[in-house]
């Protein structure tokens, strides 16, 4: 099973357990966060250096929806 692949198969695990009502499981899509145009940022084609793991951590911050940021548990982590 290639990345392609994989990707369509969590987004469709996700949409299943939304559809049964769980509101805790979310997917941010990696190629929203590093794709094929930050492949200069990938010295050996798989791990960023440190200007890629720079642009990750923004792209992140400004994608992420706020409750993964906050640094806060969600309630249902405490019960």
């Amino acid at each position: 099973m290639g990345l392609p692949v994989m990707r369509r198969r969590l987004v469709e695990i996700v949409e299943k357990f939304r559809a049964t009502g769980d509101n805790h499981i979310h997917y941010l899509d990696g190629l929203r966060l590093m794709g094929p145009e930050d492949v200069h940022l990938l010295p050996d084609g798989l791990h960023p250096n440190a200007e890629g793991y720079e642009l990750l951590g923004q792209r992140f911050a400004e994608l992420a929806p706020a409750e993964w940021t906050s640094g806060s548990p969600s309630p249902s982590a405490s019960q």
